[in-house]
């Protein structure tokens, strides 16, 4: 079986694979919840005040554009003062502007620095994308095993991503010795959880009988979920099935609308520079 990742962003690379292990996926947090604030005017007089939560979810509001223009500047302005004052999620959003270049030239040193100032307060997300920047070498010298233990401490919260990258460190022996029991265990966390690559990866492990019986019927049913979130790769892979009839009822007229729905993907990903 070989094992692939994915780009620094997330989208998944379309190839052939066996099994489609994620490398890398970083983690914007949008949650916001300003019910102190009853409009957009009170919540500005209360972020100027230095309301460090209105200043975070002022700078939300700017990033997603919701009720006001877009402006990316204006959110990193907001994010920033928040995070100076020592909120976790807005010093992961700010460390992930920082790495993707949005509102500021791209700075992968500050990216770093932001983002482990929220990991080591215990934000989820930002543990994961601290292992993510570990696992890529990105803003910091590449080290599997710090990545492991980023992952780690995400995935024992609940983080789906993090769980996910784990799993992958255990089916390819990087960083921890390999272990398909415990990938196993970490991509069914993440796919109960709805992450597509978890689903694909999961179906695999069934298809392959990587630490479970081979069941053809159960890895078609997880290529099934993930194909149904638009994962290319599961659609490619769930047209196999459907083309040699392995889990499924052979079904030529299937397999090739969903050889389709791949090719165009991997098309558009190719135009996008991400293959």
């Amino acid at each position: 079986m070989k094992f692939k990742g994915i780009s620094i962003i997330g989208f998944i690379r379309a190839r052939v694979m066996r099994l489609t292990i994620v490398a890398l996926i970083l983690i914007f947090f949008t949650t916001t919840n300003f019910g102190y604030a009853q409009n957009h005017s009170e919540l500005e007089q209360l972020a100027n005040q230095g309301n460090a939560n209105a200043q975070y979810d002022l700078g939300m509001i700017y990033f997603e554009g919701r009720g006001v223009l877009q402006d990316n500047r204006k959110a990193l302005e907001w994010l920033q003062k928040a995070a100076d004052q020592g909120l976790a999620d807005a010093q992961s959003n700010l460390g992930w502007m920082y790495l993707q270049g949005f509102g500021i030239p791209n700075d992968d040193r500050r990216a770093l620095e932001w983002i482990q100032k929220a990991a080591e307060q215990g934000h989820a997300d930002a543990q994961s994308n601290l292992g993510a920047l570990y696992a890529s070498g990105r803003g910091v010298p590449q080290d599997d095993h710090k990545a492991l233990e980023w992952y780690r401490k995400a995935a024992e919260q609940g983080s789906a991503n993090a769980q996910v990258n784990l799993g992958n460190r255990y089916a390819t022996g990087r960083g921890v010795p390999r272990d398909d029991r415990k990938a196993f265990e970490w991509f069914q966390k993440s796919a109960e959880q709805g992450n597509a690559v978890a689903q694909l990866n999961l179906g695999e492990m069934y298809r392959h009988g990587r630490s479970v019986p081979k069941n053809d019927r159960i890895a078609v049913e997880w290529y099934q979920k993930a194909a149904e979130q638009g994962l290319a790769n599961a659609q490619f892979t769930l047209g196999l099935a459907y083309g040699g009839g392995f889990g499924v009822p052979k079904n030529e007229r299937i397999a090739s609308v969903l050889n389709q729905k791949f090719m165009i993907q991997s098309a558009h990903l190719t135009i996008r520079g991400l293959l």
